[in-house]
């Protein structure tokens, strides 16, 4: 049996979408930034430098197709 559905959610302005965390061995902070990214990506994500979370700039809906064999 195979099956397929698609999962549609609604990313909202200031939603963190996901979380960096990274530890320095000499105990340093830690500066997060997004590099060599396109204009349009620029424009939908920004990073906090301290905390890494990733955080949209604007509403976006988000369609994710699964299948399953």
């Amino acid at each position: 049996m195979s099956y397929n559905y698609t999962l549609l959610f609604m990313i909202r302005i200031g939603d963190t979408i996901l979380s960096m965390n990274a530890t320095d061995s000499d105990g340093d902070q830690i500066m997060y930034s997004l590099v060599n990214l396109n204009e349009q990506t620029r424009n939908l994500f920004f990073i906090e430098s301290r905390t890494g979370d990733i955080i949209s700039k604007n509403s976006l809906m988000v369609s994710v197709i699964i299948l399953q064999n």
